[in-house]
């Protein structure tokens, strides 16, 4: 069972609407809310899970995105054909020792720790504060599919291995690593997974 402390997928994809209308088909998953962040050169929009979310966000303002940690994360997601960017876990408070940002779009402001140092990183995840009272973009779920497993594979490794909670470690450790998939399971038990594949899914 994934720990959860686990926020979200991150998940890089050329055009919002083309991604929207493969993961709607694909797999049956709607889209529900999300907008342009402020200052990042990014857009998203939400899938809610249960308890969490996939996050499927675009660069919209390059030059915007090279000067922002999360815009640049997303860039390199996009130039590298890596469609499973990044993941984000729950942190109870400040971690001054990684790199950090308020994001922000209508309705929305987080601080994320870390998105620098997770760049080209993908098996470890990076840290999200959200203020209190905030309800979370997954904190309800309209489809009722859930995330069951988000897989990685470390640095020298071939084959990935499940994260545990002894796994979810913010840091500001190079590692090399990568993030190869993420497991769902849905409303009628069966599981959807989500890996490489996705690229040919949200270039339709």
């Amino acid at each position: 069972m994934l720990p959860v402390c686990i926020d979200h997928i991150v998940i890089s994809v050329p055009e919002l609407p083309v991604a929207e209308e493969s993961f709607r088909t694909m797999y049956g998953l709607e889209v529900a809310g999300g907008g342009r962040h402020d200052g990042a050169g990014t857009e998203n929009r939400i899938i809610p899970l249960d308890g969490s979310y996939l996050e499927l966000v675009t660069v919209v303002d390059p030059s915007e995105a090279a000067a922002n940690p999360f815009g640049r994360l997303v860039t390199h997601g996009l130039e590298h054909r890596i469609p499973l960017t990044a993941w984000a876990v729950q942190v109870p408070e400040r971690a001054d020792e990684l790199s950090h940002q308020r994001l922000r779009r209508k309705g929305v402001a987080v601080d994320l720790y870390g998105v620098d140092e997770v760049i080209g990183q993908g098996d470890r995840p990076f840290g999200l504060l959200r203020p209190a009272g905030q309800a979370s973009p997954g904190a309800r779920s309209m489809h009722g599919h859930t995330l069951i497993d988000i897989q990685t594979v470390a640095p020298g490794a071939t084959e990935p291995t499940s994260v545990g909670s002894a796994d979810v470690v913010v840091s500001s450790v190079a590692t090399g690593g990568r993030l190869s998939a993420v497991v769902l399971e849905s409303p009628d038990g069966l599981s959807v997974t989500l890996d490489q594949h996705l690229l040919e899914v949200i270039s339709r």
